[in-house]
């Protein structure tokens, strides 16, 4: 699993997928995935312009149980946008928060 910041957006690559989580709007994100290289340049049906204004993306190690008795540490990756968040762990599981309150876990 690799996290890159790119441009005020959590880009992270996962079992040959490249997803992109970037704040769109207000208290939004928008989400793509690709099993390509790249994305493209193109927005496809949205018609308002991403708005990045104040979002945070970190890319921090955190505690991780093990299972054998013993810890280790793992990545996570976050990015805020007003009032929601989203958090991508180790295992590519996206967590979406509004308010500090999962709204949903794929």
């Amino acid at each position: 699993m690799k996290f890159v910041n790119e441009n005020s957006a959590l880009v992270f690559t996962h079992m040959g997928e490249m997803v992109r989580i970037e704040p769109w709007g207000p208290d939004a994100f928008r989400v793509r995935a690709t099993m390509q290289g790249a994305f493209t340049g193109n927005d496809w049906a949205l018609t308002e312009p991403a708005c990045r204004d104040g979002a945070q993306v970190e890319v921090k190690e955190v505690d991780h149980w093990v299972g054998d008795g013993s810890w280790d540490t793992r990545e996570l990756a976050t990015i805020e946008n007003g009032r929601m968040r989203a958090e991508v762990n180790h295992a590519g599981v996206i967590s979406f928060y509004r308010d500090g309150e999962v709204v949903l876990r794929e």
